[in-house]
């Protein structure tokens, strides 16, 4: 079975608690979409989200540990790493809550992105895998609605992008969620989501490209942790304009994408 990981930042340190939620819905109903049954969706959290959304694959794991504390004399790298922090301790939390499905494969998920309803199909045809990375994928900014197809590199850029299996996902069988960042970073291989492929490979359980775009990296939605938009991001003019895409049904269908 595929657990999806969805970690869910807190109210306290939301914009807009009530724009979290309608972003976490889409992405929970993107999710759930799935064209095969064999999944859960854990969404560790401090405070259950205000949704209307119900499913029998849907969990919640409510975290005791504090959210992070804003703070106006921290730089903005400061605040990030916090909620860096806060992500990776929610990440664990529910990797550590689906051990009691029996997991397969897991794959951590943003929670304002969509993914594709064909991943727990494939995942289920092709078993025995140590799993795939996202090389393919979506950018869509909220703000403009733009839809660019990037056909590289996705990895690099979106949070949900890693498909591992669960038995060589590595995270301690007694987790700790007092800890600073390195403690995380160290046991948490989804953290560093652009250092997954590299550091499996490392290990001698390397991951395999996924064979189709599997995911809408959702950006400008002003609930975002990080992001620019900026060439780095979409890559060059070239690229760019050759990844442009229409809205279509086809896309939506799939992803369960729709303007929030």
């Amino acid at each position: 079975m595929l657990i999806f990981v969805v970690p869910l930042k807190s109210s306290k340190v939301s914009r807009s608690w009530e724009l979290t939620c309608r972003l976490l819905e889409r992405t929970l109903k993107s999710i759930c979409n799935q064209t095969r049954s064999s999944f859960k969706v854990v969404v560790a959290c401090h405070e259950k989200p205000d949704i209307t959304f119900e499913s029998f694959h849907l969990c919640y794991t409510q975290v005791e540990f504090p959210p992070p504390k804003k703070d106006v004399n921290l730089t903005t790298k400061e605040w990030f790493m916090r909620c860096e922090l806060d992500k990776g301790r929610k990440i664990l939390a529910g990797i550590d809550y689906a051990d009691r499905f029996s997991p397969t494969y897991t794959m951590a998920a943003d929670a304002d992105d969509c993914v594709s309803n064909r991943i727990a199909e494939f995942v289920e045809n092709n078993a025995g895998s140590n799993g795939w990375f996202l090389g393919k994928g979506y950018f869509y900014n909220e703000s403009t609605e733009r839809l660019e197809f990037k056909y590289r590199k996705f990895n690099l850029f979106c949070g949900t992008s890693n498909i591992v299996r669960y038995d060589i996902v590595g995270a301690p069988s007694s987790p700790e969620y007092n800890r600073g960042y390195g403690y995380y970073r160290d046991n948490v291989i989804f953290l560093k989501h652009n250092h997954v492929r590299g550091k499996l490979e490392e290990r001698g359980t390397p991951l395999s490209p996924l064979p189709f775009p599997g995911a809408v990296y959702i950006t400008e939605n002003s609930e975002n942790i990080y992001f620019q938009d900026n060439n780095s991001i979409y890559g060059k003019r070239l690229e760019r304009f050759l990844g442009r895409r229409r809205f279509t049904a086809k896309i939506q269908k799939e992803f369960g994408l729709y303007p929030y």
